[in-house]
Parts: structure tokens; sequence; C-alpha cells
């Protein structure tokens, strides 16, 4: 009979240390996660503050206002431009209808 303990122990025996390496890995991993969860950053630790690093673009709202005014200046430039276009053909019909008329 032990003989064959013997052979039982030998057989289960790799299967027993392979399920110990599993359970020592995530045991392992496990308080890696916690520890690393729970450790602050080493700048915090001196005393200094992280900042946040500024946004890479601006949002839309943001980005809309400087657009929209520069549209509403040129509109006005042309509605001036317009308007003097305007005045101009006007002044050249009323002289071709005064010299017209004799």
């Amino acid at each position: 009979m032990n003989h064959r303990t013997n052979s039982r122990q030998l057989a289960a025996s790799p299967w027993r240390s392979a399920g110990r390496k599993a359970v020592l890995a995530l045991l392992s991993l496990a308080v890696g996660i916690i520890v690393g969860a729970n450790v602050p950053p080493p700048t915090a630790a001196n005393g200094q503050t992280i900042t946040p690093a500024p946004p890479p673009f601006k949002a839309g709202d943001q980005l809309a206002l400087p657009i929209l005014q520069d549209i509403a200046a040129t509109l006005e430039q042309i509605d001036g431009r317009l308007e003097r276009l305007e005045k101009f053909v006007l002044q050249r019909q009323s002289k071709r209808t005064a010299a017209a008329m004799p």
C-alpha cells in the first residue's frame, strides 16, 4: 500500500504545483493592483500638484465665435462696397437721364 500511496502522490503532485503556481500568480497580481492603486504618484508625494495638459484643440463653441465675428466683419465690408456701388450707379443713371432731357 505504501507503494500505491507514493504513486498517487507523485501523479497528483504536478497538478498541485500547477494549481499552486496559478493561485500565487493571481494573488500576486491582485496585490500589485491594490498597491498600485493606493500609492500616490511621486510628484504628489513631494507636495507638487499635477496640472492637466491643455486641450489640443478648442471646443465647437469656442471655435465658432471668432469665425462668426470674422464672417460678420467681411459681410459689413461687402455691404459698404455694395452701397458705394449703388450710389455710383444711381449717379450715373441720373446724369444720363438729365443729359437725355434737353
